[in-house]
C-alpha cells in the first residue's frame, strides 16, 4: 500500500483556486509564451508583477486581440515589445510647448521701463 504523505497540500492547492477572471487566464498566457520564449534562450523568467506593469492601463477586451496578433507573428516578443511600446508612445505624446524665455533675461526688461528703483 502506497502512503500519500503529501495528498493534504494538494488538496489545500485545488481549493484555494476559486473562479478565475478572463484577465488572469489571458496574462498566463502572456506569461507561458514570453517566459517560455525566454528560458529557451537562456534568460530568467520574468515574474508576475512585471506583465501586471506591462498591461496596466489595458483593457481585457483589447488583451486577447493582441495575443491573437503576436501568436500570429514569426517572432511573439518582438511584436509585443512593438505593440506595448507603440501604446506607451501614444499615451505619452502631449502637444509640445513652444520654449519661451524667461521676462527678466536679455534687454526686453529694460525696454518694458522696469526698474528696479
Amino acid at each position: 500500500m502506497e502512503a500519500k504523505l503529501f495528498h493534504k497540500y494538494d488538496v489545500q492547492l485545488k481549493a484555494s483556486g476559486g473562479p478565475r477572471s478572463e484577465r488572469e487566464e489571458l496574462l498566463d498566457l502572456f506569461m507561458a509564451r514570453v517566459n517560455g520564449d525566454r528560458q529557451k534562450a537562456g534568460y530568467p523568467a520574468w515574474p508576475i508583477g512585471r506583465f501586471l506593469r506591462m498591461f496596466k492601463g489595458w483593457k481585457t477586451e483589447e488583451l486577447y486581440p493582441l495575443y491573437k496578433r503576436c501568436m500570429g507573428a514569426d517572432k511573439f516578443g518582438a511584436l509585443l515589445k512593438w505593440e506595448l511600446e507603440q501604446r506607451k508612445s501614444d499615451r505619452d505624446i502631449r502637444p509640445k510647448e513652444e520654449a519661451t524665455e524667461p521676462l527678466h533675461v536679455g534687454s526686453n526688461w529694460e525696454q518694458s521701463g522696469c526698474s528696479h528703483s
